[in-house]
């Protein structure tokens, strides 16, 4: 069950200010879910709207009004869609309250919690989905010639001559071609390379492609 702001004597300055304006394409959490219902059934929520223990909603301290996220229960595989329009729960180790009508459906009405997955469903309008690299690559130098990049791109396959597995390609943007040191799927992978030519005085850095 959950508490009232007023209870617990947090302002809804700061619930703000933890609201996020943008989200990744994978956001997901594991937690443990609970629910409310009778108790709180035609009282205002923190969106303003009047809570409806019979609608699909939910209470999450951080994602934005009108959010629609899918909650499964990992004991029993069952899923409900629900848009939040509260905040809560404020329970340590709890990650969202669920409606009535939402527990109900995800059988976990009887045991009061359950643990689940919540993940982004349907972000509200206005707010932007941020989508994820297609891979990340370590740029090593940009040059106004094609030529030059070439006979630059030629050196940094000499310096990793071993490594034939890790392509090395031009990639032009605008005026400038940028000389790219393989195709990671983790920005920690590129980063040891990065690191690698760093030690070798190669001003290098990490770059997010996404095309």
């Amino acid at each position: 069950m959950r508490k009232s702001f007023a209870a617990l004597g947090i302002s809804l300055t700061l619930i703000l200010l933890l609201e996020v304006v943008s989200y990744p394409r994978s956001f997901v959490q594991y937690g443990v879910a609970s629910w409310y219902g009778p108790g709180w059934h035609g009282r205002r929520t923190s969106s303003g709207e009047i809570y409806n223990m019979y609608d699909y909603t939910a209470a999450h301290l951080t994602l934005p009004f009108g959010t629609q996220v899918i909650v499964t229960n990992m004991s029993n595989g069952k899923k409900v869609v629900v848009r939040i329009n509260d905040r809560g729960p404020f329970k340590k180790g709890r990650i969202i309250d669920l409606s009535y009508a939402a527990a109900k459906r995800i059988d976990m009405i009887d045991k009061g919690t359950a643990y689940v997955k919540v993940e982004l469903y349907k972000p509200p309008p206005g707010f932007k989905v941020v989508p994820e690299p297609r891979y990340y690559s370590v740029q090593v130098g940009a040059f106004s010639e094609m030529n030059n990049a070439k006979v630059w791109k030629g050196k940094i396959r000499g310096l990793i001559w071993w490594r034939i597995d890790i392509p090395l390609f031009i990639k032009r943007e605008g005026d400038l071609h940028k000389v790219l040191v393989g195709k990671f799927k983790s920005e920690g992978e590129a980063t040891k390379w990065r690191n690698f030519f760093t030690k070798r005085k190669i001003d290098s850095f990490v770059v997010a492609i996404y095309d």
